[in-house]
């Protein structure tokens, strides 16, 4: 197994965890909504079950396109590489990789519960501003997850070099302590 194929594994393992989640929630509203009826109103109802169907196509879309998104995961790796040949750095960027898609995969049903709440209430007064938090967060945590997921490479990098500043820093200590 390679690198690319332990990074196209950890896509597909995502996806399925996202699907899961999606369908999850959509079983947990449904069965809210036949329980109480009163409480909860049919256009609740297809909002929350339409944002969250995101969860469910991002996660077949992980799965699917697994292969695709391993060759953005692992770029240094020719594809006619053979054996295991995983490093400590390797499996970091993958798992950073990862964390940005989960993070993406996470925000995308807030941005669209937010999205269209406020296409339902747009005739009420300051709805904007009430629901404006909301969606400057989802879609800062999208930002922030693609920026993750594109720039693995670099967080390994700049771990590296922390870790190894730290690793200085404590060499040049430890001779004055014996003294």
């Amino acid at each position: 197994m390679n690198k690319r194929e332990v990074a196209s594994l950890a896509c597909k393992i995502l996806g399925i965890y996202l699907i899961i989640q999606g369908i999850n929630v959509m079983a947990n509203i449904l069965s809210t909504s036949i329980a109480t009826p009163n409480l909860i109103t049919h256009e609740t109802i297809l909002n929350i079950i339409f944002s969250y169907i995101f969860l469910i196509i991002f996660g077949a879309l992980l799965w699917f396109l697994s292969g695709k998104l391993s060759l953005l995961m692992v770029k240094d790796e020719s594809p006619f590489d053979e054996g295991f040949s995983l490093k400590a750095n390797d499996i970091q960027g993958i798992v950073f990789a990862a964390i940005g898609l989960v993070l993406i995969g996470n925000s995308l049903p807030k941005f669209a519960t937010n999205l269209i709440s406020l296409y339902i209430t747009r005739g009420e007064p300051n709805m904007a501003l009430k629901l404006l938090p909301g969606t400057v967060g989802a879609v800062t945590q999208i930002l922030i997850g693609i920026g993750i997921f594109l720039g693995s490479h670099g967080l390994v990098k700049l771990l590296n070099i922390l870790r190894n500043d730290e690793l200085r820093r404590g060499e040049e200590e430890s001779p004055e302590e014996d003294k």
